[in-house]
């Protein structure tokens, strides 16, 4: 439910909160509580536990295979890259250098 100075936030705005837009707003798929919140399990995020374990969601195992293979790949071709400095080019060649030189 609307407080009175959300009400105000809206009418100073300019627009009125319909009455179906404030109920979309409180919407819950869980039972309120007496206060008007949605009742809390304990735990992180309200998940529901089984009692084989915590259930996962569908998209956290791809999640977590898609970042280890990115991170992965990720640190693989930071040790690979070429080095492109120029002091790495002036090293290399001064050495040339000094090489044809003897």
């Amino acid at each position: 439910m609307a407080t009175s100075a959300a009400r105000a936030v809206c009418v100073v705005r300019g627009w009125a909160a319909s009455g179906a837009a404030r109920r979309s707003l409180t919407t819950t798929s869980r039972p309120l509580k007496a206060d008007g919140y949605p009742s809390k399990n304990g735990l992180l995020f309200n998940e529901t536990v089984s009692g084989a374990g915590r259930v996962r969601e569908p998209w956290e195992r791809i999640y977590f295979w898609g970042m280890l293979i990115g991170c992965g790949g990720a640190a693989i071709g930071a040790y690979l890259k070429p080095e492109t400095s120029s002091t790495a080019w002036a090293r290399k060649e001064a050495q040339q250098r000094l090489e044809t030189s003897n």
